[in-house]
């Protein structure tokens, strides 16, 4: 006896994870001529309509599979068999090329929504990109301002090494200048001791002289005779005078 029956599969996740397929598979392993399944939403439930046309056997043998096995992914809270007669059940081989019409159009628009995706995510990898050079060229400028900072700090150093080389020379005269300051003062060290020997001797000279003064005052004469000898010299250095003029 052939019969036409509806089914409504319901749960968290019936859509997107291979549910009609599933179901199509069963159904041509059962053999069953005239199958349709259509994804819907009621009341914010999602809901697979199966819509069954064969014999009694086959569509027994469909339903106890449906309500025991499921997709890996779905989600299922209920599978029920409803009281409503679908007027036309479409052929399993006509249900079958729509389906795979279907699942190509879903890949389709899959890969456009993949497409549009990988598009916004070029475009935010070239702002990206523009930021990045935005950065770099900054970096660049960074750098350049860095290697003139250091080319003045080379030509400071340089300066400093010839200040340093400068002072040294004034250093080495001012070494030398401390060196002649340091014999001056040697010198006159010796200068000085030797104005005080003077000093001295002059004194000692002083004092004899004295003494002599003292010691002749006392000789008969002496003042008498001092004067002749001063005369005699005298005529003595005319006389050598004439002769070496001579």
């Amino acid at each position: 006896m052939n019969v036409k029956k509806k089914i409504l599969i319901t749960g968290g996740k019936v859509h997107d994870v291979g549910y009609r397929l599933f179901l199509m598979r069963e159904v041509r392993k059962l053999g069953i001529p005239n199958h349709y399944a259509e994804n819907v939403t009621a009341d914010g439930k999602q809901i697979v309509e199966v819509f069954i046309g064969g014999d009694e056997k086959q569509y027994t043998a469909f339903v106890n599979f449906i309500k025991e096995n499921y997709p890996p992914k779905a989600k299922v809270s209920e599978v029920k068999e409803t009281s409503e007669i679908p007027d036309r059940v479409m052929p399993v081989d006509e249900y079958d090329k729509l389906l795979s019409a279907e699942q190509q159009d879903t890949i389709v628009q899959s890969g456009l929504e993949l497409l549009d995706k990988q598009d916004q995510a070029l475009g935010k990898q070239d702002k990206m990109l523009d930021k990045q050079d935005k950065t770099l060229e900054k970096q660049d400028k960074t750098l350049d301002k860095q290697d003139k900072m250091l080319e003045k700090q080379d030509k400071m150093l340089e300066k400093q090494d010839k200040m340093l080389e400068k002072q040294d020379k004034m250093l080495e005269k001012q070494d030398k200048t401390l060196n002649v300051l340091s014999d001056i003062k040697s010198g006159t060290s010796q200068i000085r001791a030797d104005t005080s020997q003077i000093k001295s001797d002059t004194s000692q000279i002083r004092s004899d002289t004295s003494q002599i003064r003292a010691d002749t005052s006392g000789i008969p004469g002496i003042d008498s005779n001092t004067g002749e000898m001063k005369e005699t010299l005298a005529f003595g250095m005319s006389e050598i005078i004439t002769i070496k003029r001579e």
